[in-house]
């Protein structure tokens, strides 16, 4: 007679395992070799809860940066950026969807905690990164004055 795999034996007297070994024979594990398999249970249901437990916190702080602002939400200096972002920066980078065009987007740019560059997002490092430019984007300086900027800015703080 063949068997396979495990049978447990519900005496209440006591309880074994039976295993079929590799030599074929049917063997008798001592109570204590049952209590030590069922201790390997029970740490692996731990391990497997503290494992989806960290993948659920993972996955809750993966959540994408809030929406921007709507366009008809825009105070004056907010729809003067978005007019000068068209103007001038639309054509490289999206403001209202995430993924690169010709540069990165700029969607949630100031709700990350760091620019392309791995410096933090400032008004000063955005200022600075328009006017003088940086990698393959031109400098913006003599085509943008300060006024500009600081619109342009204003709107990017909104997405």
């Amino acid at each position: 007679m063949t068997v396979r795999g495990t049978v447990v034996l519900g005496d209440p007297g006591f309880v074994g395992v039976l295993r079929l070994r590799s030599s074929m024979r049917l063997t008798n594990f001592a109570q204590n070799d049952t209590l030590i398999w069922g201790a390997r249970m029970e740490e692996m249901k731990h391990t497997i809860a503290l494992l989806l437990a960290v993948v659920s916190l993972g996955l809750a702080g993966c959540r994408s940066t809030p929406p921007p602002t709507p366009l008809s939400e825009l105070n004056p200096q907010q729809t003067r950026g978005h007019a000068v972002f068209q103007a001038r920066c639309a054509m490289c980078h999206y403001d209202r969807q995430s993924g690169p065009l010709h540069g990165p987007s700029l969607l949630g740019l100031f709700k990350k905690p760091a620019l392309p560059s791995g410096a933090a997002p400032t008004d000063e490092r955005v200022s600075a990164t328009i006017t003088h430019g940086r990698n393959m984007m031109p400098a913006m300086g003599n085509q943008l004055d300060e006024a500009d900027v600081n619109d342009v800015i204003a709107y990017l703080r909104t997405l």
